[in-house]
Parts: C-alpha cells; sequence; structure tokens
C-alpha cells in the first residue's frame, strides 16, 4: 500500500510538470506534447509494472495460506485417524 500511495504521488507531480512544460513551451507545442506524452507513456507502465507485482504478491500470499491450511487440515486428518 505504501508503494501504491508513492506511485500516486508520483502521478501527481508528473502531472504537474508535463502541464508546466506545455505551458512553458509555448514556442514548440509539438514538443512540449511529446514530452508529455512520453513521460505519461513512461508513468503508465511503471504503474502496470508496480499493480502487476503487487497481484503477483498477494498470490504468492494467497498460495502460502492455502499451504498452511491443507498442512493443518491434514495434521487434523491424521489426529482423528490416529484417535480412532
Amino acid at each position: 500500500m505504501k508503494k501504491l500511495n508513492m506511485m500516486i504521488e508520483y502521478t501527481k507531480l508528473v502531472i504537474v510538470l508535463n502541464l508546466f512544460l506545455l505551458g512553458s513551451i509555448e514556442s514548440e507545442p509539438p514538443k512540449a506534447t511529446l514530452i508529455f506524452l512520453l513521460s505519461t507513456l513512461i508513468l503508465s507502465i511503471a504503474l502496470e509494472i508496480l499493480f502487476i507485482k503487487i497481484r503477483q504478491t498477494r498470490q504468492l500470499k494467497y498460495e502460502r495460506y492455502l499451504c498452511k491450511l491443507e498442512r493443518i487440515v491434514s495434521r487434523e486428518v491424521k489426529e482423528t485417524d490416529n484417535a480412532a
């Protein structure tokens, strides 16, 4: 969650920077637009990578949880079989 908040703040910063660039480079609008589009593309790729990492981490935690649950269930079954 901390990384996500950091990326949101980074997104805000990049948007403000891009708006500043669009306003300050009035003599060369195509260049400013290109800078805006490239930085937005880089930002979207970075965010997508972050979301993929978050999904992988959640999946790994879920798989670990399932393994622990399976071990507990198998242990309970063995104890029940031994008691019978």
